[in-house]
């Protein structure tokens, strides 16, 4: 009877390894409006009247109710000075500027009668001609 035992114990704890990833593999896949809530959860809606200032490598926008906001993904440098109107999100704090992604932006002109540049910024690679506004 002795020499029955390690077998069936070796069989037993192949046995458990075995089985012990299918369970990890059973998990059941997010559900899509768990994805909707994430994506609504990156960032608090804001709208954004304020100047445009450049620092060295980043862009800002100089709200006179929220202080400076750093934008993320669009280069707003040509427009350094001007005023700006935007709708965005925010994604954070980096430092001490608040962080935000612009969604549509209205560039004003600095003689208030002609129209200024604008746009809809997308997401992914079609992100670029949709930001460089019309010509």
């Amino acid at each position: 009877m002795r020499d029955a035992r390690p077998p069936a114990l070796a069989f037993v704890l192949a046995l458990i390894l075995a089985c012990a990833p299918s369970a990890q593999a059973a998990k059941p896949a997010p559900r899509p409006a768990a994805k909707a809530d994430s994506a609504q959860a990156r960032g608090e809606p804001v709208d954004i009247s304020g100047r445009v200032a450049v620092g060295l490598d980043k862009t800002f926008i100089k709200d006179q109710s929220q202080g400076y906001l750093m934008v993320q993904g669009l280069d707003l440098s040509r427009f350094a000075g001007r005023h700006i109107l935007a709708k965005g999100l925010l994604l954070g704090q980096e430092q001490e500027y608040r962080v935000v992604r612009l969604l549509e932006y209205r560039v004003l002109s600095p003689d208030d009668d002609s129209p200024g540049a604008g746009g809809t910024v997308g997401q992914g690679s079609k992100a670029a001609p949709a930001a460089r506004g019309k010509k």
